[in-house]
C-alpha cells in the first residue's frame, strides 16, 4: 500500500474543486456557458430557412470548384 496515496488523493480532490469553482466563476461573469446552455438558446431560433440559407455560401463553393474540375 502506497503510504502517500491519501495525500494524492486529497490534492487530485482539491484540484478539481477548484477547478469547478474557476469554472462556476467563469459562467458568472459571462466569460463561459454553462454546459448546454448556449444550444437551447440556437434551438429557439433554429428553424429549416435559417439552415437552407447559411447552407449557400457553401454550396456556392461547392459549385465553383465542382464547374472548375
Amino acid at each position: 500500500m502506497n503510504l502517500f496515496r491519501p495525500v494524492i488523493d486529497w490534492l487530485a480532490m482539491m484540484r478539481k474543486a477548484k477547478q469547478i469553482n474557476i469554472f462556476q466563476s467563469e459562467v458568472e461573469e459571462s466569460r463561459r456557458f454553462e454546459s448546454g446552455k448556449d444550444w437551447v438558446a440556437v434551438l429557439k431560433v433554429l428553424d429549416d430557412d435559417r439552415i437552407a440559407e447559411s447552407e449557400k455560401p457553401f454550396q456556392s463553393v461547392h459549385n465553383k470548384r465542382v464547374a472548375t474540375s
